[in-house]
């Protein structure tokens, strides 16, 4: 048996070495079980390798994957070239689009400074101070006693004035007696229930049921200011600086009201023509430059929210326009031009076109008076007998987006002939999608959205390209500021000077500053304030920015005019630079401040100066008495259509809303014959079943 394993053993090795896939080895085996163990047992190990056959399959497998890699490898390579030849190609496109942005840019610089540099005496007025088109005293009055009300209670009686004539006889000659009507306001002024509306309603009926006594309205304001000082200072003195700034009690919108009945004079004599100068002035400087019909925004403004943001070609357009008929201002004394020649953009929608024309043809009308662009039909001569009437119409843009036409759209050239004529029938607006004419078409255009005229809002940032296709950097369009604001800085200068300039001008200084002023220095003096800070900032908030600022910002409450958001903007910006030209401490001023005071940083110094010289001179000039305020105010007092016993009759009202708290007040100073005959006047009053029975001479 060894014998044949040995000869085994031997064949398997020459089989193994022949043919080279057997793999042979001699091992000793033992078996372990349990506690027997056996002896060594000699054996062989054999193990088989692959054959050749496998090793080809091997081989072609390796071969296929180096395949696969060459290839990813070919497509990774061109992958990355032509990322490379894309990236160039972008670099290229932004080096094109940066030339484009710089030379545009340049070209809004280049435009801006010769702007600065030229035409500074475009805006020099060609009217005379007789065509300033003022409001009448009361309409002027109005607008500034009653803002924001279509329904004044002084121009009509009630319809139960007669069954309450009897009581507001006695009424009023409670309400001349100053006791009570300081009670009264005192009053009033504490009901939680009676809103900041109410209160200047009162404040307003007060001075026009009184209005026939300037005297009287006088001494009254007085003593109200003195109890408000009195009570800041000693209840508060950490808020005496906010004294007047506010409208929170009665005796400020009082101080208001009283300051509008007594400087309308000056402000017609004096202030009004500088005002109305430096109103056109703005209109005419916005209107140079394209304005955006939908959103409003124009390429000349003085508050950066209001620049036009894109980049707009324009060309300026001379044309001649002729007024066929009109029958707008019959049985008026005002007479429109026949013909005469305005300038107009390229980039004018034809309405902007049509209130240019307006504007124009009718310059020495009232703007109550003229009509509107919606009320006349402009006719292109465009030719010897042909003629084609303008109207404002869309066409369709990308992504949806409609534009309007304009002049330059419309290929009308310098030197175009235009006929205005009256409307006679509804505009044929239309646009290029279709739809009847009518109207209010544009109007329903635009409330629905994706229409634009020289700029647009987008849903992507990245298509926020204006009409040139090029968007710009906003903050490039801050030098239109400069633009805008170095031409109107004379007609600025004007105002501010004729405002805080005591003794020059055409008149002098009204009495009733003077009289405030002095009070408030008698106030300072009797409460012993020594800081000069206090009544500087005390006589700031009792003149400038209690009535001039308001006036400055509405220039429409002084004349008949109309106001639109540009206009409304500058003028908030200019009136702010007079608010910080009376501030007291200087204020600073760095590159985070808002573009508005920078633009005026230069001249606020020097305004500040001149506030703080007015103050001293009104202060060396001679006292003035109650009696010479009320002849200045009777001097120039004419017809009016107020109506006192209706102003009385609402202030009545007041009265007997309140009538037990005003009854225990009259009480409570020891005022009880007062009491009493307000009481029963208020019964009375407010029993209209029983006002035949009412007795005054009882009373």
């Amino acid at each position: 048996s060894d014998l044949a394993r040995r000869r085994r053993r031997r064949q398997a090795e020459e089989d193994a070495q022949e043919n080279k896939n057997i793999i042979s080895k001699s091992i000793n085996i033992t078996v372990v079980l349990g506690n027997f163990r056996s002896e060594p047992i000699a054996g062989t190990f054999i193990k088989e390798i692959p054959v050749k056959g496998n090793m080809i399959g091997i081989a072609g497998a390796c071969a296929a994957g180096g395949v696969v890699v060459l290839l990813l490898l070919g497509a990774v390579c061109l992958l990355h070239k032509r990322r490379v030849q894309q990236k160039k190609q972008f670099k290229h496109l932004m080096l094109h689009e940066m030339e484009k942005i710089e030379s545009r840019l340049a070209e809004e610089c280049k435009q801006v400074f010769t702007e600065l540099q030229t035409d500074l005496a475009d805006l020099n007025s060609d009217f005379s101070p007789a065509t300033i088109p003022y409001h009448s005293f009361d309409e002027y009055a109005l607008k500034v006693l009653f803002p924001a009300q279509d329904d004044y209670p002084v121009l009509h009686d009630p319809a139960d004035l007669a069954t309450c004539e009897e009581s507001l006889v006695v009424f009023e000659k409670l309400v001349k007696q100053e006791q009570f009507l300081l009670t009264l306001v005192e009053t009033l002024d504490r009901q939680r229930q009676v809103s900041k509306r109410d209160k200047s309603n009162i404040a307003a009926l007060m001075i026009v049921s009184l209005m026939d006594d300037m005297s009287y309205i006088t001494s009254i304001l007085k003593q109200l200011l003195s109890k408000l000082i009195s009570d800041t200072v000693n209840n508060d003195a950490r808020r005496m600086k906010l004294l007047l700034r506010r409208s929170e009690h009665i005796t400020e919108k009082y101080l208001s009201n009283w300051l509008t009945f007594n400087l309308h004079s000056f402000l017609v004599e004096s202030a009004g023509q500088p005002l109305y100068v430096l109103y056109r002035a703005i209109k005419q400087q916005i209107e140079k430059g394209p304005v955006d019909y939908i959103t409003g925004n124009a390429r000349y403004a003085l508050h950066e929210k209001n620049l036009l943001s894109r980049i707009t070609d324009f060309n300026k357009l001379n044309v001649m326009v002729y007024l066929e008929d009109d029958p707008y201002l019959k049985d008026t004394p005002y007479t429109p031009l026949k013909s005469c020649q305005v300038s107009l953009l390229s980039c004018d929608t034809i309405s902007q076109a049509k209130a240019k024309i307006i504007d124009a043809m009718y310059r020495t009308v009232p703007d109550s008076l003229k009509p509107t662009p919606n009320d006349v039909d402009v006719e292109w001569k465009n030719g010897s007998s042909s003629s084609l009437r303008l109207v404002d119409m869309l066409h369709n843009t990308q992504d949806g987006w409609k534009q309007l036409d304009t002049l330059g759209s419309l290929n009308i050239d310098d030197q175009a002939v235009f006929q205005c004529i009256p409307r006679q029938s509804p505009p044929p607006f239309m646009s290029q999608s279709g739809g009847a004419p009518s109207c209010n078409s544009l109007l329903r255009e635009i409330e629905n959205g994706r229409v634009w005229h020289l700029e647009r809002e987008v849903d992507n940032e990245s298509d926020g390209k204006g009409m040139t296709g090029v968007k710009s950097v906003p903050e490039v369009f801050l030098t239109r500021l400069s633009a805008t604001k170095i031409p109107l800085q004379k007609f600025v200068d004007d105002l501010f000077n004729v405002i805080f300039t005591p003794n020059e001008g055409i008149t002098a200084l009204p009495p009733c500053v003077k009289y405030l002023m002095d009070f408030l220095d008698a106030e300072a003096a009797r409460l012993q304030i020594n800081d000069p800070e206090v009544l500087h900032t005390w006589k700031n908030n009792a003149l400038p920015l209690r009535y001039w600022i308001s006036i400055i910002k509405s220039p429409d409450v002084v004349f008949d005019v109309r106001k639109n958001n540009n206009i409304d903007s500058c003028l908030s910006v200019i009136a702010q630079t007079f608010i910080d030209a009376t501030y007291y401490e200087d204020m600073t001023i760095d590159k985070s401040s808002q573009s508005s005071r920078l633009l005026y940083c230069k001249e606020i110094p020097t305004y500040k100066q001149h506030v703080r010289e007015f103050y001293g001179e009104i202060t060396t000039c001679r006292p003035v008495t109650e009696a010479e305020v009320d002849a200045a105010f009777t001097k120039n007092k004419t017809e009016t259509t107020l109506r006192r016993r209706s102003a009385l009759y609402e202030l009545f009202n007041y009265a007997c809303r309140f009538s037990e708290e005003l009854r225990e007040a009259l009480q409570d100073k020891g005022l009880r014959d007062l009491a009493n005959q307000f009481v029963y006047v208020a019964d009375a009053g407010l029993d209209n079943s029983d006002s035949a029975a009412f007795d005054p001479v009882k009373v």
